[in-house]
């Protein structure tokens, strides 16, 4: 599960700079990609309130992208070699654009899903696919590296360093 949430963290934040980027280049703003998906939450007042929208939105969207990244690491448990998971991965973003496009966006955010341009938002998360299949062996080499220095050395701070010494 641990290498699931970093690779689908570090996939949902390459996703969600390329939409932000694209957007400030469209000229909509920087944020509005995540403050739309804030809507989410927020409903009709997200406007009201970019700051919290655009917070709200970054959590939603990068919560999803954990989620994702946890099922297609439970889906490729015996897939081996970083070009297979690479290949799985824009296979599994492709289903999860169905799902997300036409299956939650609609009812979840409608001012989202009328906002973006679907050829667009299939590239950015065929990248989402790609970055996930990808990272996952580096993300799974990061927690048994931690792992086996849990074990041979045990926790890093041994004492809380807000405990008084002895006088």
């Amino acid at each position: 599960m641990g290498p699931g949430v970093l690779a689908g963290l570090f996939a949902a934040t390459v996703m969600g700079l390329i939409l932000m980027t694209g957007s400030a280049m469209l000229g909509r703003g920087f944020w509005t990609p995540v403050q739309l998906i804030g809507a989410t939450l927020l409903r009709d007042r997200w406007s009201e309130m970019p700051a919290l929208a655009g917070f709200v939105g970054v959590v939603l969207h990068l919560a999803v992208g954990v989620a994702w990244g946890v099922v297609f690491t439970g889906l490729t448990r015996r897939v081996h070699g970083r070009s297979n998971l690479a290949m799985l991965g824009i296979l599994f973003s492709a289903f999860v654009f169905l799902v997300m496009t036409y299956g939650v966006a609609p009812w979840a955010s409608p001012w989202f899903f009328a906002s973006y341009h679907v050829g667009r938002y299939f590239i950015v998360h065929l990248v989402f696919g790609l970055v996930l299949g990808l990272s996952l062996p580096s993300a799974e080499h990061v927690i048994a590296s931690r792992r086996a220095h849990l074990h041979r050395h045990g926790p890093v701070m041994r004492r809380s360093p807000f405990r008084r010494r002895p006088a």
